[in-house]
């Protein structure tokens, strides 16, 4: 089921003047959605939220809002297959005069996955054990949940944004532990950093050759405008 692993973060942005959102294309996929087809609002997003946390988490989600700054909100959702999502918002409101106006944040989807699965990622490198340990430690200071969700968050954000799990937890611990007590709480220095991650786009891969001698999808376009060009062709920018 695209969209609806235990590894999505998706992200949104609301005017709260308007009621107008913003989605991801993982937030459509988890909702079952489909974009310039479907509206999303804040009535949607909660509405799938299952009958016992669905007032409760609108409820905290207007109060974060209202109150401006950092908030999170933790529930549970119910999918068009019938699957149950255990999700985290974790999401900043904010203005131009001081007053919230505007509310941007990220949805974690931290259901919980194969035990093993996780033992396995965990343990695939002893090296690297403590530092996703210190990690996993800053994700629960930050969200307030437990070991396994922090855990969950943390390969979400690793799978969405192409980065090697332990590296990403490195990232994290060095951006903690470079900043100041003045930077904010827990989560307002978590968010920043999740703010501050960039998409590194995969390597291109092709059967029979080593991943590590294999030149990078722009690479690979580059090449081929090049011999389009020699053989009286025009090139293609990329943008």
């Amino acid at each position: 089921m695209p969209g609806t692993s235990a590894d999505a973060v998706g992200t949104f942005d609301l005017d709260l003047a308007t009621g107008q959102m913003t989605w991801s294309q993982l937030l459509y996929d988890l909702h079952g959605l489909v974009p310039e087809v479907d509206e999303p609002t804040p009535a949607v997003l909660f509405d799938a939220v299952v009958g016992e946390d669905r007032e409760r988490a609108r409820a905290e989600f207007h109060r974060g809002a209202q109150a401006g700054g950092l908030f999170s909100v933790r529930y549970q959702m119910l999918d068009r297959q019938g699957h149950t999502h255990e999700l985290v918002i974790a999401a900043e409101a904010w203005g131009m005069e001081g007053d919230a106006s505007y509310v941007s944040g990220f949805v974690l989807d931290v259901t919980r996955p194969l035990e093993d699965h996780m033992n396995q990622a965990v343990a695939a490198s002893a090296q690297h054990r403590a530092v996703i340990e210190q990690a996993k430690g800053v994700v629960m200071l930050a969200l307030r949940v437990p070991e396994e969700a922090a855990f969950r968050a943390l390969r979400g954000l690793s799978n969405t944004h192409n980065i090697r799990l332990a590296d990403l937890a490195e990232q994290l611990t060095d951006h903690v532990s470079t900043g100041s007590p003045t930077d904010g709480t827990p989560a307002e220095v978590f968010l920043r950093f999740m703010d501050s991650l960039e998409y590194t786009e995969p390597e291109y891969t092709e059967p029979g050759h080593p991943a590590d001698s294999l030149p990078t999808q722009r690479a690979v376009a580059e090449a081929e405008d090049k011999r389009s060009v020699g053989k009286g062709g025009a090139a293609t920018k990329l943008r």
